[in-house]
């Protein structure tokens, strides 16, 4: 799944902050998150204090597969407007919108 996100995204690279492609994947793996263990991939990723992005994909055995877009901070203010323009079309498309405040 690693390589292939990483593949996938090669079109986009002029897009996205230069910053949040420079570093590696990261895939942690855990043997119990509510009995079962479970594996998360970031990438494209970036933690700094207060400006976060990441795409974070999750499978957790036997259950599902997820993923999750986490900003915060500058890349907030950057994508928000174009999020809430593709709000309908995500939901049609059955993608959750969940936002924290």
């Amino acid at each position: 799944m690693q390589s292939d996100q990483q593949q996938f995204l090669q079109p986009y690279i002029t897009v996205l902050p230069p910053e949040v492609i420079k570093i590696s994947p990261k895939i942690s793996k855990g043997e119990n998150y509510k009995g079962l263990p479970y594996l998360v991939l970031d990438y494209p990723r970036y933690f700094e204090k207060d400006n976060h992005f990441a795409v974070r994909s999750m499978f957790w055995w036997g259950n599902f597969f997820s993923s999750t877009l986490h900003l915060s901070g500058i890349y907030k203010k950057k994508y928000t407007s174009a999020i809430e323009a593709s709000f309908t079309q995500l939901q049609e498309n059955d993608f959750f919108i969940c936002v924290k405040r």
